[in-house]
C-alpha cells in the first residue's frame, strides 16, 4: 500500500499542524508504510492535512477519479478564532468553507474526542465518518534533557523556578493571561519559548502583552532545539483558550514537568485536574495552581507520575499501528 500524505504550505508551516504531520510520517516509517508527500495517481489512498486552496482542488480531484480520501482535522472555526487580526470576522466564512472541504473526505481523522464531537455536532458529520487518532509525541527529540539544562539556562539567562510555555505566541494561546499571571510572581521567571508573530498579524491585546511584559517575563522567539525549552523550564503553564489536542502539553507530560493548564474541553480526555495536572479558568486560579505545584512537592510528584503514564498512549508506535489499521480498512 502506498499513501499520498500531503501537507500544503509544508515549507512555511509551523506549530502543531507541522509537528503532527512529522509525527505521522515518522510513525508510518516505523510501521513500514510507504508514502509520498504529494498527491499521486499511483497511490492507493490520499491523506490531506491542511484545508488550503490547493488541497481543496486535490480533494475534489480525488472524488472525481475515485481515490479514497482521508482528511486530518487540524483546523476548526473554533480554534481559528482569537488567533490573528480579523480572525473572528473571518471565522464565519471559514466555517462554511471547512464544512464543504471536510465533506469531500471518506474519513475524517481528529486528534481528540473533543474535535470529533465538534465535527459531528457542529459540522454535521456522522459517527462512522469520524475517527479519533492522537497527534502523538515524538519522544526521540525529548531525550537527555538534564544534559541540556545548564546550557539552556545560560543561553536564556534563567535562574530559580522557571514557569514556561512552548508554542507559537498569539492571543488564542493565552499570552495575555500568561503575562498577567506572571505579574503575581515577581520573584519567579516566566518564559515563553516559541515564534512571535509580527505585530501586524497578532491582535492588539496579544501585541500589548508581548511588547510590554513585566521584567520577569521573556519571549525567546523560535527555538531551534526544543530540548532547551523543556530542559530549562520547571512548571509548564498552558493557558491556551482553545485546542484540538495540544501537543506541547503531551510533551511536557513526557518530560516530567508538572502541568498547569486552562480547563477547556480538549483537555478533558487526557488531563484530570488534581491527578495529572492542575486546571484553572482565571488568573487567581492559575496563580494558586502554580503556587501549589512549586510548594507541594508530593503533589508535584503525583502529577508528574500520572501524566507520564497517560502519555504512553500517545507514542508514535501507537500512532503507526492505528494508521495502518485505518488505511487497511480502505485497501
Amino acid at each position: 500500500m502506498k499513501i499520498s500524505h500531503y501537507l500544503e504550505f509544508e515549507e512555511s508551516s509551523i506549530g502543531g499542524i507541522r509537528q503532527s504531520v512529522k509525527n505521522q510520517r515518522k510513525a508510518m516509517r516505523k510501521e513500514g508504510i510507504e508514502y509520498v508527500t504529494s498527491p499521486s495517481r499511483n497511490a492507493d489512498l490520499w491523506h490531506i492535512n491542511f484545508p488550503g486552496p490547493l488541497s481543496l482542488l486535490y480533494a475534489v480531484l480525488a472524488n472525481l477519479i475515485g481515490k479514497t480520501l482521508i482528511i486530518n482535522v487540524h483546523m476548526t472555526r473554533e480554534d481559528f478564532q482569537e488567533s490573528f487580526r480579523f480572525s473572528n470576522i473571518l471565522s464565519t466564512p471559514l466555517y462554511f468553507y471547512l464544512k464543504f472541504f471536510y465533506s469531500r473526505a471518506d474519513l475524517l481523522i481528529t486528534p481528540s474526542e473533543y474535535t470529533g464531537d465538534l465535527m459531528k455536532n457542529e459540522y454535521g458529520f456522522s459517527d462512522t465518518s469520524v475517527r479519533v487518532l492522537t497527534n502523538g509525541v515524538d519522544v526521540s527529540k525529548l531525550q537527555n534533557l538534564e544534559s541540556y539544562r545548564e546550557e539552556a539556562r545560560d543561553k536564556y539567562d534563567l535562574d530559580g523556578d522557571v514557569v514556561f510555555c512552548v508554542g507559537t505566541v498569539f492571543e488564542r494561546k493565552g499570552v495575555k493571561d500568561f503575562v498577567r499571571t506572571a505579574e503575581k510572581f515577581p520573584d519567579k521567571e516566566f518564559v515563553w519559548f516559541g515564534k512571535v508573530f509580527d505585530e501586524h498579524v497578532v491582535g492588539s491585546e496579544a501585541r500589548d502583552a508581548i511588547n510590554n511584559p513585566p521584567e520577569n517575563v521573556k519571549f525567546t522567539g523560535y527555538v531551534d532545539n526544543i530540548r532547551h525549552a523543556f530542559a530549562a523550564g520547571d512548571v509548564f503553564f498552558y493557558p491556551t483558550k482553545t485546542e484540538n489536542q495540544g501537543i506541547p502539553a503531551l510533551e511536557a507530560a513526557y518530560c516530567h514537568k508538572p502541568i498547569v493548564m486552562r480547563d477547556i474541553p480538549a483537555f478533558e480526555e487526557d488531563f484530570e485536574n488534581g491527578e495529572n495536572c492542575l486546571k484553572g479558568d482565571c488568573i487567581e486560579e492559575f496563580k494558586e495552581a502554580v503556587d501549589r505545584v512549586i510548594e507541594d512537592q508530593e503533589l508535584s510528584r503525583k502529577i508528574i507520575g500520572n501524566a507520564k503514564s497517560m502519555v504512553e498512549n500517545h507514542t508514535l508506535d501507537a500512532v503507526g499501528r492505528q494508521l495502518r489499521q485505518i488505511y487497511q480498512k480502505f485497501d
